[in-house]
């Protein structure tokens, strides 16, 4: 039903970031949380956008995820991750993030309980998915399956 499966590539170095330029659907860069992540994650996100031109991908292809570890402590910290999430995605710099919580225990559940809906009452985060792929999740275009044979016999 996808065409075939969404190709993810861990671009965060340039080895991996220009087979993501030219192969990958979706990107993800590291990002650290603190300190020039925002000067970081511009930088490597206008190579992988230049590299994907180069190789004459469409625009906006790879999608632009930034992979991000998370320790929150208090509410605040939710909030200004959503501060931050909302910041880089109206600079243009992502179309999503990937939150890797460093204490799943602690904080699970102040990303769903705080990030989430900051997120969801900004507009930000969706709260359902329409489709039911990943690649119509993404909103990405169901490519053709290099696999699948034509049928000439007129049968559907």
């Amino acid at each position: 039903p996808q065409g075939h499966p969404v190709t993810v590539v861990d671009a965060t170095h340039p080895l991996p970031r220009a087979v993501a330029a030219a192969h990958a659907d979706l990107a993800f860069l590291r990002v650290p949380r603190r300190g020039d992540g925002t000067r970081v994650l511009r930088a490597a996100r206008d190579d992988l956008r230049r590299r994907a031109r180069d190789a004459g991908r469409g625009e906006g292809l790879p999608l632009v995820v930034a992979s991000l570890p998370v320790a929150l402590h208090a509410v605040a910290d939710a909030v200004a991750l959503a501060d931050l999430a909302g910041a880089w995605y109206a600079d243009g710099l992502v179309d999503g993030l990937h939150l890797r919580p460093r204490d799943p225990d602690r904080d699970l559940a102040l990303l769903v309980d705080g990030t989430v809906p900051v997120l969801q009452h900004r507009g930000l985060l969706r709260s359902f998915y329409p489709g039911g792929t990943l690649r119509e999740h993404l909103c990405l275009s169901r490519p053709a399956n290099r696999y699948a044979r034509a049928r000439t016999d007129g049968a559907a």
